[in-house]
């Protein structure tokens, strides 16, 4: 399964390869946040990969996290993989962001967003950012 070509797909058309799977609507939120467009997500089983749907049950944004052996499923991306090794293979980021230390709201340990055919966001999980914590991948528009 080619995991960027999911992006603009209908979920139902695609569903038969994502493998076993819950979905869930929004339907609390909309409650809460009057004016909020209806969405569904869809988390597999094993908690590798996560979808948000449109009202259309479009897939809009793709939340990738690495397998037990560290593997994500967009290839070649291993939980090993840090900022250094994205860079080079990708180049300078469209935008990127820093560590932050914030004991409230807890740490965040930068990305790097590269505006692509589909926006790759590549989250990273310590100081050195030499570890992957997840990978999101998104219609362009969405969280620019």
């Amino acid at each position: 399964m080619d995991i960027e070509k999911l992006i603009g797909k209908v979920f139902d058309e695609v569903a038969e390869h994502i493998g076993p799977f819950e979905i869930e609507n929004n339907a609390w939120e909309l409650e809460l946040d009057e004016g909020a467009e209806e969405s569904f997500y869809v988390t597999t089983q094993s908690g590798e990969l996560e979808l948000k749907l449109n009202k259309d049950r479009i897939i809009q944004t793709i939340f990738l996290r690495p397998d037990a052996e560290g593997k994500f499923l967009l290839k070649p991306y291993l939980l090993e993989t840090g900022r250094r090794e994205i860079r080079k293979a990708l180049g300078e980021a469209d935008a990127s962001g820093e560590t932050i230390m914030d004991e409230m709201f807890g740490n965040t340990y930068g990305y790097d967003r590269y505006h692509r055919e589909i926006v790759y966001h590549f989250e990273y999980q310590n100081v050195e950012q030499s570890r992957l914590k997840m990978i999101t991948l998104m219609e362009k528009g969405i969280g620019q």
